[in-house]
């Protein structure tokens, strides 16, 4: 874990939910590859020549921009426009066919919850990340679920963070970003004065009320 915390008057807690709220390789991997196979199927190409056309386009892109870009922002290189992609992720992704309720997560958000606000935030439709909380069991936690086709686009845009903080009135010093990228998910609050917690482990998750409930109470 690594934290890059400035302040102590938090009133929100913004989390990323794919590989930060759980950890499932199997399943982040199976998000990617079913998206690349229907690029495939639309481009009318071979799996392989569309993956390696992904990685190729990903790697042009981080040389021009300096940051790894998201499968959605990647996609839009390649002529799909978010519209197509949020349609996509909507009919192909389900998380119940991989994850179930979480009761250590919930008893970890219901911690937070007593001192701050919490905001969730997606590269995937809002749909599909409410429909990821439900399963996990931690849906009625969250105030606001911010995705993909709330601004038609994607982390790291600006956008899908402002809108998070729009909805409850936050400005980025009173924010924590949680997720497990830094470019992706941290980089965009911090570098405009927010605060960032970086899940590198698993374990890294259940620390983070001892870190950040005791700041609260310092700052009352």
């Amino acid at each position: 874990m690594k934290t890059f915390l400035d302040g102590t008057a938090f009133r929100a807690v913004l989390f990323d939910i794919d590989n930060t709220l759980y950890r499932d390789t199997r399943y982040v991997e199976y998000q990617i590859e079913i998206l690349i196979e229907r690029l495939a199927e639309y481009r009318g190409e071979s799996l392989e020549q569309t993956r390696r056309l992904v990685q190729r386009t990903r790697d042009e892109l981080e040389r021009r921009d300096g940051r790894r870009p998201s499968l959605g922002n990647t996609f839009v290189a390649l002529g799909i426009p978010i519209t197509m992609s949020v349609a996509w992720r909507e009919e192909l992704i389900d998380p119940a066919a991989f994850l179930s309720a979480d009761p250590d997560l919930r008893e970890i958000l219901v911690q937070l919850s007593r001192s701050f606000r919490l905001l969730a935030i997606t590269n995937n439709p809002v749909s599909t990340g409410i429909r990821t909380l439900e399963v996990l069991g931690v849906a009625d936690l969250f105030e606001t679920v911010v995705g993909l086709d709330t601004r038609h686009q994607s982390k790291p845009s600006w956008g899908p963070f402002e809108a998070a903080l729009d909805a409850v009135g936050a400005g980025p010093a009173e924010t924590v970003v949680v997720g497990d990228r830094y470019d992706v998910d941290l980089e965009p609050m911090i570098v405009r004065g927010g605060n960032g917690i970086l899940l590198e482990h698993d374990g890294d998750l259940a620390e983070i009320p001892t870190i950040l409930i005791p700041r609260e109470l310092n700052s009352e």
